[in-house]
């Protein structure tokens, strides 16, 4: 599939609106050794949501975005896809709305590019 900038765009928009639950990550002290290998319990700390195809078509652009973009392009994209708004993310790094949109839609014609390129 060819993806466009609006496709991008589109499906970062959709994302920001999906109810998906954050795991807390599990620490040293959730973890005893005579519970760690018992597999007779289910584990509470993977499990499947109903959006698996759209975490991880995410993941795919987010580490796109981290192999071409600057550090800028990710942390836009990145806040971006948390769900904040341009006027938002131009208030943080000081810069106009014009200017943010500029880097945002260069990284996802970069992203697209990749995307797009058949190896």
């Amino acid at each position: 599939m060819n993806y466009t900038p609006k496709d991008i765009k589109k499906f970062i928009k959709y994302y920001t609106t999906l109810d998906i639950p954050y795991q807390e990550e599990v620490t040293s002290d959730d973890l005893d050794i005579n519970t760690f290998f018992d597999i007779s319990k289910d584990s509470e700390h993977y499990s499947l949501t109903v959006h698996t195809d759209e975490v991880t078509f995410m993941n795919r652009l987010l580490t796109i975005a981290e192999t071409l973009g600057t550090d800028r392009e990710c942390c836009i994209f990145y806040l971006i896809s948390e769900g904040k708004t341009i006027k938002e993310i131009s208030k943080i790094f000081l810069l106009s709305e014009v200017w943010i949109r500029k880097i945002y839609n260069n990284l996802i014609q970069k992203i697209c590019d990749s995307l797009n390129t058949k190896i």
